[in-house]
């Protein structure tokens, strides 16, 4: 059974993974369809990924959720 603290760090690195999933899934959507502004879902989802990835490195957070 996972220690409560690397749950924590586990949290963290699923978020970022998320993030960063986000990312490459709107860029390869983009690169083979083509962008689309109407309606501007790619671009909310592209900022979207890109909000999650900055506030997971936020260090106030990385030192919250860092395995110890």
């Amino acid at each position: 059974m996972l220690s409560l603290r690397k749950k924590r760090y586990l949290s963290w690195f699923l978020s970022l993974l998320v993030g960063v999933a986000l990312l490459v899934w709107i860029g390869v959507e983009i690169l083979i369809i083509g962008y689309h502004s109407q309606p501007p879902l790619q671009l909310i989802y592209g900022l979207l990924g890109i909000l999650i990835v900055f506030l997971t490195l936020l260090p106030g957070l990385r030192r919250h959720f860092a395995a110890r």
